[in-house]
């Protein structure tokens, strides 16, 4: 109250002149208590603290008045009687005041034990070492011999069945009864009540308040687990209720903790989360770079919905190009189109534009037959691959630059022709084309059989190839006027010229190439082998073998312009005249190279040099032959220079390069057959013993009459018409 009072001076002091209004420190009753204080500020007798009596009001201001206040200072002084004996607690601490008598308390103060009933003033007297009858003596005389019970569990209770009476304690035997079970020491009154079926506490109720009550949860869905607010709790389980708890959804079976999460936008799991795991059920979904509807294996990701860019489907082999996928159409460009696992199917054949346009041209090749190939007019630029297989065509080219491949290569793709036209034929308007991994086989024409090139300047590339059993007035495997032509790996077997160039006829053309091969074409005139005239020919590792013509030039028949032949063979070649090779007017070098076995049935077995020269270096020109013809003799088994012809052999003596082992009736080395000749020997071999020229090594016949001359290994010397030096 000082505290209020000096507080409300204080703000008296602090009013600069201004009334006092009185309203920060009323206390109307004067009892020393603001109004905020005092429960009653209109009567100075009530305020916190005050004496509670008996007037119907809260005095002390604590929320309670009269007997409902234990601080009732009232008009009665009462004892309780707990044990209701009729007697009231002796004890001091226990009384309370009352305005009115209450039940249970007594005007009395002699019960020394208001715990028992049947401890009390006046009560009988046992043996039982208390003060019974509370006179303030234990067991005094006149005490009765007090009943124990048998306590056979010794739980300190005993059972009201088997009781003895004396002052006492028997052993085994307690005061108290009251045991219900007195065979099991955890059942008596008193004891904590468990879950088990049994009245623990001997009150009459089983299992009720136990220790070990469940909680059990409500489970309206049958799945085992129930809502968290919604209990029982008791001993036994409730018809609809389980111990788990936790279950979000109590109307989905399907819904509880531990469920397996399914793509469905619900919580199955009751985690908190949606859809997450992934769930069981989750798509795999494959990613799809291309867009053609179908994904790559190993780039796969595990969700509910389909992520962009990706398909169910992991089946595309190639998934950086859209025209690769199951659904495509296979086609012979060397990639699995379809991803069936198989490349470039027989029979199938595709072409390409130069602006990358795509056909399908199966159905069009394969129209034709052994007796009616196809013919194919190709007009674009382009690429036309055929994958393995025969097909039967002949291609007019009038494309300005075509390549035609086969995919699997010569021993696997060939163009075959019913024997009625060019298997290729390149009009004026073509200015390239480029065959390679093919067989050509079955043409016929007047130029060209197998390729006729024309005479317009075309640009003819051949890799791979075989041509084979085609047939022409002029070039029965290839006819080229006018042109370039490269080769590379080609081989021209079993063709046939009417006239002249069985295997190839080519002039006015320029020639480059590697390993080539003329091999058992026959003409019935000249060059079976191949006919170059006016050409420009630079050539390595090619080889004539077997080739058979009518007149000149068995295997090669070259006519003015020149051939630059390196590594080259000429074995097994036959003709009238120049059975392995024939130079007229142009000429032929050859390096590191052999003629061989040639046949010639009249005259230049192995070479036939007339109006022309010839270089021979690091080569040889053996086991060649001039046979003669009924009564006509054989000459030059080895070398038939005419007219002005100019041949030069160097060799060195570690090399066998040379003119030897070769037959004629006459001339086996070399016949010089007019007076203009001019040959020239650096260290050439011209045979020895078995290995020499028969007959003679060199022999002429001019104006200045007939003559020979022999020679040895690595012999030099210079022969000019008619004589040697």
């Amino acid at each position: 109250m000082r505290r209020s009072l000096f507080a409300a001076l204080m703000l008296a002091g602090c009013s600069h002149g201004k009334a006092d209004t009185g309203l920060l420190s009323a206390d109307g009753d004067g009892d020393g208590y603001e109004a905020r204080e005092d429960c009653n500020d209109d009567n100075a007798g009530v305020f916190p603290g005050a004496a509670e009596i008996c007037n119907g009001i809260d005095d002390d201001c604590d929320g309670f008045a009269d007997d409902d206040d234990p601080d009732l200072v009232g008009d009665l002084s009462l004892q309780p009687d707990a044990d209701a004996d009729g007697y009231g607690s002796s004890d001091p601490a226990d009384a309370r005041g009352f305005c009115e008598p209450q039940d249970g308390w007594l005007d009395d103060a002699s019960d020394c034990d208001d715990g028992s009933d049947a401890v009390y003033p006046g009560a009988q007297e046992y043996c039982n070492q208390r003060d019974d009858d509370c006179d303030g003596e234990i067991d005094e005389e006149g005490a009765l011999d007090s009943p124990w019970y048998l306590d056979e569990d010794a739980d300190g209770w005993g059972s009201s069945g088997s009781s003895v009476v004396q002052c006492e304690q028997p052993s085994g035997y307690v005061l108290d009864d009251g045991d219900c079970d007195d065979a099991d020491p955890l059942v008596h009154p008193g004891a904590a009540e468990s879950c088990n079926g049994i009245d623990d506490d001997c009150d009459g109720t089983v299992d009720e308040d136990a220790t070990d009550e469940a909680t059990w949860y409500l489970d309206s869905d049958g799945d085992g687990y129930g809502l968290d607010t919604v209990t029982l709790v008791q001993c036994e389980q409730p018809s609809g209720y389980v111990l788990g708890s936790g279950d979000c959804d109590d109307g989905a079976a399907s819904i509880h903790p531990g469920a397996s999460e399914s793509c469905n936008d619900a919580d199955d799991d009751c985690d908190g989360s949606v859809d997450e795991g992934p769930p069981s059920d989750a798509g795999s979904w494959y990613e799809d770079s291309d867009g053609d509807g179908y994904g790559q294996l190993g780039t796969s990701t595990t969700s509910c919905d389909q992520p962009s860019g990706h398909v169910s489907n992991n089946s595309d082999c190639d998934d950086d190009d859209a025209a690769v996928s199951p659904a495509a159409t296979e086609t012979c460009d060397g990639v699995d189109n379809d991803c069936d696992g198989t490349t470039d199917p027989s029979g199938t054949a595709t072409f390409v534009t130069s602006k990358g346009s795509v056909r399908d041209v199966t159905s069009l090749l394969a129209t034709g037959s052994s007796t009616a190939a196809y013919s194919a007019s190709i007009t674009d630029d382009g690429t036309l691959t055929l994958c393995p297989g025969t097909y039967y065509v002949h291609f007019s080219v009038s494309a300005g630059d075509l390549v035609v491949t086969g995919r699997a290569g010569s021993g696997s793709t060939v163009v075959q022709g019913d024997g009625s036209d060019s298997l290729v034929s390149a009009w004026p308007s073509s200015s390239s084309i480029s065959l390679q991994g093919l067989t050509l086989r079955g043409g016929m024409a007047d130029q060209g059989g197998g390729i006729n090139g024309g005479d317009h300047g075309l640009v003819l590339v051949l890799d791979d190839l075989l041509i084979e059993s085609s047939s022409a007035s002029y070039g029965g495997g290839l006819y080229l006027v006018d042109g370039e032509l490269v080769l590379q790996d080609v081989v021209i077997d079993s063709n046939c010229a009417d006239q002249s160039g069985g295997g190839a006829y080519l002039s006015d053309t320029v020639i480059e190439g590697s390993g080539v091969e003329f091999l058992d074409n026959t003409a019935s005139h000249n060059g079976a082998g191949a006919m170059l005239y006016d050409c420009s020919a630079v050539l390595d590792a090619i080889s004539f073998h077997s080739n058979e013509a009518g007149s000149y030039g068995g295997g090669l028949y070259v006519y003015d312009g020149e051939a630059d032949l390196e590594d080259a063979a000429f074995t097994g070649n036959v003709g009238d005249y120049a059975g392995g090779a024939i130079v007229n007017g142009g000429g032929i070098s050859l390096v590191d190279s052999e003629i061989s076995s040639n046949l010639a049935v009249i005259a230049g077995g192995g070479l036939y040099v007339t109006s022309g020269i010839a270089w021979l270096q690091d080569s040889s020109v053996h086991a060649n032959e001039a046979a003669g013809y009924m009564t006509t003799l054989g000459v030059g088994g080895g070398l038939f220079l005419n007219n002005g012809a100019e041949l030069s052999c160097t060799g060195s003596s570690t090399t066998t390069a040379g003119i030897y082992d070769n037959d004629a009736t006459w001339a086996g080395g070399a016949m010089f057959y007019s007076d203009d000749v001019v040959l020239e020997s650096d260290s050439c071999d011209w045979g020895t013993g078995s290995t020499d020229n028969s007959n003679y090594d060199i022999a002429w016949y001019s104006d200045y009459g007939a003559g020979y001359s022999d020679y040895g290994d690595d012999e030099s010397f210079t022969c000019s018409g008619a004589v040697c030096y």
